[in-house]
């Protein structure tokens, strides 16, 4: 996706600049973790407990990874679209929003309690 801009007049041109600057200060170091909270929700996804022994006779259900596949594509004009209008931190959030949302689609139910746990974390770029 091309990102134009349009010289108008320098005061319009300085208070563009000036909101995509803005905007994309306020996101440097920006971080989401998205993931779920439960220890065992690691050898869920991937089929493997940490130390290497099988954790799942099933193999790994990639409920995070098919998450982040989801936004791939579209990450990037995502992003550009953010900068345009001044809101990157908001289209940071809403690609976290969408791996957590289909993250928990994904994830193999037997008591909730690993899909209730998958959330997004926020830290840095002024969020806590």
């Amino acid at each position: 996706m091309p990102y134009h801009i349009a010289v108008r007049g320098k005061e319009e041109t300085q208070a563009a600049l000036m909101k995509i600057s803005t905007s994309v200060q306020g996101a440097q170091g920006l971080r989401r973790r998205i993931g779920p909270s439960l220890i065992y929700g690691f050898g869920i996804e991937t089929g493997r407990h940490k130390g290497g022994r099988n954790a799942r006779a099933a193999g790994g259900a990639h409920y995070m990874e098919k998450g982040a596949r989801e936004i791939q594509s579209r990450a990037k004009s995502v992003i550009v679209q953010g900068v345009r209008e001044g809101k990157v931190i908001e289209a940071f959030d809403t690609l976290a929003f969408d791996v957590e949302r289909v993250a928990k689609q994904e994830v193999p139910v037997v008591s909730h309690s690993l899909q209730r746990s998958i959330h997004v974390e926020r830290s840095s770029g002024g969020l806590r």
